[in-house]
């Protein structure tokens, strides 16, 4: 009877660890989408197709604007730069007519913007939009006498400037750095907490905001980063940290060379998620799961790798070794190939890698150092280039079975297929005709959530998601296609919260809604190489 009991109990704690492995799996499909952002109202004006649209054409975050000359009441010129103030942080461009309701509802908060101003050490200057059968010089300076303004006036003779920055409508905000470069814009009237919100991202910086937001209102204070402002739903959910969380917060770090928010990012990995050396691939009110996700470690490891090169660590470097082995001997199959996951004990391991996961550029760095990763390098080259779904829709498909030696059939989470292509851009070896669909869909803004394998968009995720158009913009920027990189900004731009008077202030989520990690953390990315484009760019 003892010896039956023994054996029940045995058989039952087998079970229990398959259970928690199939479960591992089953949430790894996760956070990739940031929990299925809201979807966005279609604009209800009909001349243009998205709310993006509307702001100007030819102004790029970081580059200077096209020449530009105004003129005063006289009809004297006014180049744009004697508009620039000594000893001020900026300039702040309203583009504005009398004959605009709009304008005028922007006019209302005149007061408040000319505070604002001061406040930010910023000159404000109102651009009449004189177009000559429609404004007069007269007509505009009755209007901000009726507004009690007393900011100066400039006017766009014949609307040349309005039409060369490529301006949509009125009214339209700008704000230029010290050097003249633009840094924000938006169109449509803004409250003062929007105007304010533009401001702050102007002189603060793009990732500076969002990195704010992320640390005050997303992040514990060991520094762990949440996976929602919102505290329900099932694992992984709530206060509950992810490691793929964390190791883009490394990555942010590192871009910004900012040794202190690494070590601390690192300090929470250390303590809370290692386990066997592998991290765990989140943590539930301090217990951690007990699987990892391949691809978080592979990102671990090169970042620290990085961190060690960049700071001369060599507990960094001692970190990553620990990381890589700890990988080699859970995480790779008897075929020579990674799997998505294993069981931090040791017990099991997924029969399945994930095409996203597959990370070339990491993998060639650590096959360079390490034997062991050689055959894994090799099998993650045959793999990758088997996935390509068709030459229509030059996607690849979401994972591999090493069991059956075939590729899986689901739907397409497009975050997931886009980490793909990010991988092969980084590894220089995205096809040119996946770079050239990707651009095509970011021209037209049409970037479903969610496809099927035959590159038809699932119904009901047609919707915007932040985090794709936030990847679609680090591609183009690994691409070296600027002009994408800005438009994929834009794209990702539409459900920022730019009010700083609202609570989700500096976050991309829908007013009111919850915010999510993964759709802070891949925008805080590509806003950081936003705020250094000029260097960046080799401009």
């Amino acid at each position: 009877m003892e010896k039956t009991l023994i054996l029940m109990i045995a058989a039952l704690a087998v079970l229990i660890a398959l259970m928690w492995i199939l479960l591992g799996r089953r949430l790894l499909a996760r956070n990739l989408a940031a929990d299925a952002p809201a979807q966005t109202d279609a604009p209800s004006r009909q001349a243009l197709s998205m709310p993006e649209d509307y702001l100007p054409k030819n102004l790029a975050v970081g580059c200077l604007p096209p020449e530009a000359v105004f003129e005063d009441e006289a009809g004297n010129p006014i180049p744009l730069s004697d508009l620039m103030e000594e000893g001020k942080e900026g300039l702040w461009l309203i583009f504005w007519a009398s004959w605009c309701p709009d304008c005028e509802n922007q006019l209302r908060y005149i007061a408040e913007m000319e505070a604002l101003a001061e406040q930010y050490h910023v000159k404000l200057v109102l651009a009449d939009r004189l177009n000559r059968s429609k404004e007069s010089v007269q007509a505009a300076q009755h209007t901000i006498a009726q507004a009690k303004g007393s900011a100066p006036i400039v006017y766009d003779a014949d609307e040349k400037v309005y039409i060369s920055w490529g301006f949509q409508e009125i009214p339209s905000a700008v704000v230029l750095d010290r050097e003249g470069a633009a840094r924000s814009f938006a169109a449509g009237a803004l409250t003062p907490g929007e105007c304010e919100g533009l401001l702050k991202r102007a002189l603060q910086g793009r990732a500076s905001m969002g990195l704010s937001f992320i640390r005050e209102r997303l992040s514990s204070q060991r520094g762990g980063v949440y996976t929602s402002t919102a505290n329900s739903g099932e694992s992984p959910s709530g206060q509950d940290v992810l490691s793929e969380s964390q190791g883009l917060m490394l990555l942010y770090a590192l871009m910004k060379d900012d040794q202190a928010l690494f070590d601390q990012t690192l300090s929470f990995i250390r303590s809370d998620m290692l386990e066997n050396s592998l991290a765990a691939w989140y943590v539930s009110e301090g217990q951690k799961a007990l699987v990892n996700a391949a691809l978080d470690d592979l990102r671990l490891i090169c970042a620290l790798r990085k961190a060690g090169e960049k700071w001369s660590s060599e507990a960094y470097d001692q970190t990553a070794r620990d990381i890589a082995e700890a990988l080699l001997r859970l995480c790779v199959n008897d075929q020579g190939g990674l799997v998505d996951y294993a069981s931090l004990n040791g017990e099991g391991q997924a029969q399945t890698i994930s095409l996203c996961y597959l990370d070339i550029a990491s993998l060639r760095e650590l096959a360079g150092e390490m034997e062991g990763f050689v055959p894994v390098l090799e099998k993650a080259e045959e793999i990758l280039p088997g996935g390509r779904i068709s030459d229509g829709f030059p996607f690849y498909y979401a994972s591999y079975d090493y069991a059956t030696k075939s590729y899986s059939q689901d739907e397409l989470n497009t975050a997931e297929a886009l980490y793909t292509l990010w991988n092969l851009s980084r590894a220089k070896e995205l096809p040119a005709d996946a770079w050239a669909f990707l651009k095509s869909r970011i021209e037209t803004g049409d970037l479903a959530a969610r496809y099927h394998v035959d590159g038809t968009a699932v119904k009901g995720f047609e919707y915007h998601s932040t985090a794709v158009w936030g990847l679609a913009a680090l591609i183009a920027r690994e691409e070296g296609d600027e002009s994408a990189f800005e438009l994929a900004l834009r794209r990702m731009d539409r459900l920022l919260i730019l009010d700083a008077s609202d609570a989700l202030f500096g976050a991309y989520a829908q007013k009111g809604a919850a915010a999510h990690a993964f759709d802070q953390l891949i925008p805080l990315l590509a806003n950081a190489w936003a705020d250094e484009k000029p260097a960046a760019w080799g401009m």
